[in-house]
This record gives C-alpha cells, structure tokens and sequence, in this order.
C-alpha cells in the first residue's frame, strides 16, 4: 500500500513534470529562432510554468520523506500495531507537510501576480470593480508615460474621464 502511494502521489507526478518541462524548455529554446512578442511571451509562459513547478516539488519533499519512513519502518508498525509511535522528527516532519502543501497550493496565485503583467493587470481591474468602486459597470485603465486615467462605464453611459495622477483627483 505504501509503495503504492509513494508512487502514485509523489514519484511518478514528479518524473512526469520533470520529463514534460524538459520537453516545454526544448520546444522554447528552439522557438527563439522566431522573434517576436510571441516567442518572448512563450517564454514568459515558460518562467512561470518552471516557477510552479519547482514549488510543488520543494514543497513535496517532506511528504516523500514521510512515505519512505513509513515504508522502511514497516515491519515495526505492523509489529508494535496500536503501541507503534513514530520518532519526535516524523511528527515535526509531518506538521511540516501540511504547511508546505498549504503553500503550494497557494503560491500558483503568487507566483502568476508576480510574473505576469497581464495577470496583474486584470487582478488590479478586478480589484477596482469589486473593492474600490463597485457601483461601475466597467472600469478601464490607460496609462500614457506618467498619466494614468480611468474611465467610468455604468450602464453603457461613459462617464468623465478620472486623472489618477493628478494630486486632487478621485
């Protein structure tokens, strides 16, 4: 059963993004031969893809350590059965785990707002309409060098034109 697992959760889905990011670096590498706004954001893509992937395996690590000590100490546990109790490390080990699982399901949000300027760009949209004006419609933002302005959309009746960088302004 415990071969089972460490081989079905931990393992095999680590070879897998090992062996397909090789295969995505390759196929980018070999893109730059084209130029252009679409080979940078291919590699782009590509940066942030590598990111989520070396966070998921750095945060398996403690779950891979866990499965192999229980696979090891097997015998024991099945002899000593209710009496069995792991080492003081398993215990802070597996505390740990549950941490570094929670982070790498979160960290994909991250690792996107930090990486992408798209994504952020509609986060901060998002944000706008949900958070700081939540009457509008639709909010869109325009930025010339320093000038930065939005416009106001309710109900498909434009509004004024807001100047964000403007000391007075709304």
């Amino acid at each position: 059963m415990n071969w089972c697992q460490l081989t079905l959760t931990s393992i095999l889905p680590v070879l897998l993004l090992i062996y397909f990011n090789i295969k995505i670096y390759r196929g980018i590498k070999y893109s730059h031969i084209r130029s252009g706004n679409r080979a940078k954001h291919e590699a782009g893509l590509a940066i942030i893809l590598l990111c989520i992937v070396f966070v998921f395996i750095i945060c398996q690590i403690p779950r891979v350590i866990l499965n192999t000590q229980e696979i090891v100490r097997m015998e024991d546990i099945i002899r000593c059965k209710e009496e069995f109790n792991p080492p003081a490390w398993f215990h802070c080990t597996a505390s740990l785990n549950h941490l570094m699982l929670v982070f790498s399901a979160s960290s994909n949000f991250w690792i996107y707002l930090l990486l992408s300027k798209r994504f952020r760009g509609k986060m901060k949209n998002l944000m706008l309409r949900l958070v700081c004006l939540p009457e509008i419609a639709e909010v869109k933002i325009s930025s010339s060098g320093n000038d930065v302005s939005l416009q106001k959309t309710i109900q498909n009746q434009e509004l004024e034109m807001v100047d964000l960088s403007a000391p007075n302004s709304a």
